[in-house]
Formats: structure tokens, sequence, C-alpha cells
């Protein structure tokens, strides 16, 4: 497929695609014509760049993810303490989500006078 179409398919501008792969996020096949040819599994893997991107990630930190599965099965203690702190990261982006959340609703109902005077402080400030 096509860059336009890849595009078209992720709901993405043909320039961001261009961009990941100047920095080495995506390689498609070459075409006899020198065209670019991207595969099902190129598409999946913007997919997954994405997503990733998505949810915070930083294209720092997706490429580091990439280089490390790369050499996952010769440094696998690497690639887990990777993937344990990315996890622990999302942990405390949750926790902190749960609880602003929690916040919010309690302002939004008025039942907590400490987080009504909090953001009625803030409110008021503006």
């Amino acid at each position: 497929m096509t860059r336009g179409e890849i595009s078209k398919r992720l709901h993405i501008n043909q320039e961001t695609v261009r961009y990941y792969e100047k920095i080495g996020l995506i390689t498609p096949n070459y075409l006899n014509n020198n065209y670019r040819d991207y595969n099902e599994q190129q598409f999946e893997k913007l997919e997954l760049i994405l997503s990733f991107k998505n949810f915070g990630f930083s294209l720092k930190e997706i490429k580091t993810f990439f280089n490390l599965i790369s050499i996952s099965t010769r440094e696998p203690k690497r690639f887990n303490l990777y993937l344990t702190e990315k996890i622990d990261e999302i942990d405390n982006k949750i926790d902190a989500l749960v609880q602003l959340k929690q916040s919010l609703t309690l302002f939004r109902d008025k039942k907590d006078k400490e987080t009504c005077k909090k953001f009625s402080k803030y409110i008021n400030s503006y």
C-alpha cells in the first residue's frame, strides 16, 4: 500500500508517515519504480506507534521500545526492566487520574468542602 493509502487507513497526515520514516520508526519496502510500499506488518506497527502516542508516549520512548524489542532475545533483562519501568509509570498515571476523577466528581457534586474550596480558589483566580 502507498503512503497515501496507509495515511487514509490510519486517518493521519502523509507527513506524519514521512516523519516516522525519517526518524527511523518505520521502514517501507521499495518497489521497482522506487515507490514506497507498506505491507500489513508495517501498517500494524504504525497502529501501535499511534496507540503509544495517544497514551502519552514520546517518539523517543516509542523508538526505545522498538529498539529494545529487536535485542530482547539477546538482552531479555534489559527489555524486561524497561517494560517494568513503563508499567510502573502507567500505574502511577492511572492512580493520578483516578484521584483527579474523584476530586472532580466531589467538586461537581459539591460533596466535599475542602475539594470545593480548592477548586473555587483556582477558578476565582482567573
